[in-house]
Formats: structure tokens, sequence, C-alpha cells
């Protein structure tokens, strides 16, 4: 496993899930 690819795919994944569910900046 490359530290590289899994954090690029880890990005990837948090945006397709934010532009899936968007949270109210309340954070």
């Amino acid at each position: 496993m490359y530290p590289t690819s899994f954090g690029s795919r880890l990005r990837w994944e948090y945006k397709r899930f934010k532009a899936k569910h968007p949270f109210p900046r309340n954070h």
C-alpha cells in the first residue's frame, strides 16, 4: 500500500462523501 495513493484516494472519497452529504459548517 502506498501512502501517496492512499492519501489521494482518501481525499477523493472525502470529496465524494461531501458532495453526497453536504454538512453545515457548524464545526
